[in-house]
């Protein structure tokens, strides 16, 4: 039986309130998909892009941060329908990190995509143009957004924040 502490507070042990205490910060375990911090991480096709603060400076990527599952895909979206250069991203190649979980248990920019259809499947995204860009007929996409990484289904993945 769980003590009344345990049960008052929603599961929070006397010891993750003492350590959110000492720290000044909520542990990111016990953050929502609302609070938790994502990084996504674009790759261009080509693998040539240049840095916006100097154009001379050719980059790998680049990158946003956006607090909020439901706030990164809408700025995934807008990203991808944004006046780019058509299908400039590899969204294969791109990669979607989460506060709390190793940048090895990365899902793919399509991986997530696929995902947060899911959650918000009133948010309309067109990934033809994209997906033919890497090659993927439309067909495969489900079949490609269904791909796990790290530790089979959704164990120890990102997909479980």
């Amino acid at each position: 039986m769980s003590s009344p502490f345990t049960t008052l507070s929603n599961g929070v042990t006397k010891e993750q309130i003492d350590a959110m205490a000492r720290s000044g910060q909520v542990p990111s375990n016990l953050k929502s998909e609302v609070s938790k911090m994502y990084i996504v991480i674009f790759t261009h096709i080509d693998g040539t892009m240049y840095s916006e603060m100097s154009a001379a400076e050719e980059v790998d990527g680049e990158f946003i941060v956006c607090e909020g599952r439901e706030a990164t895909y809408d700025r995934i979206i807008n990203f991808l329908n944004s006046d780019l250069e058509p299908c400039s991203v590899d969204i294969n190649k791109s990669k979607v990190l989460v506060e709390g979980v190793d940048a090895g248990k990365s899902v793919s920019l399509l991986r997530f995509i696929g995902f947060c259809k899911n959650f918000y499947p009133n948010k309309e995204i067109d990934l033809s143009r994209h997906l033919e860009a890497i090659g993927v007929e439309s067909d495969e996409t489900a079949q490609v957004t269904r791909q796990a990484t790290g530790f089979g289904g959704n164990s120890g993945t990102m997909l479980n924040e």
